[in-house]
């Protein structure tokens, strides 16, 4: 059973951390996100049903780039999820991801402090 605990961006990488079974695995991984702009004979559908095209970018500071560059463009839009975190973990795990708590490390730490004076 796969899944994961945390994924966070690092400029173009994903940092991954989770679980591949009862192994803790952590990763660097470079991440291709797609993206949708409108095309008569598109493949996919938007939300308002009008065709789409998808786009796969080589990074995701190409991705941003892009999506920059036409956002005042004048009909052109462009769909899809920017934030490629969401989008990665979308793809991984397209069903119900299944977590094992017992292999996980999970603690809570409360200190007491003085703040008599505010901090």
């Amino acid at each position: 059973m796969d899944f994961y605990t945390t994924v966070e961006r690092f400029g173009n990488n994903l940092l991954y951390r989770g679980y591949n079974g009862t192994e803790r695995v952590h990763k660097k991984i470079p991440f291709k996100p797609t993206l949708f702009v409108r095309s008569e004979k598109g493949k996919w559908k938007n939300l308002q049903g009008q065709s789409v095209d998808s786009l796969e970018f080589e990074t995701m500071r190409d991705a941003t780039d892009f999506t920059k560059r036409y956002e005042n463009v004048q009909n052109m839009e462009v769909f899809g999820m920017n934030n490629y975190i969401y989008q990665f973990i979308a793809q991984k795990y397209p069903d119900n991801i299944s977590y094992n708590p017992e292999v996980m490390n999970i603690v809570t730490m409360d200190i007491e402090v003085a703040s008599d004076e505010g901090f």
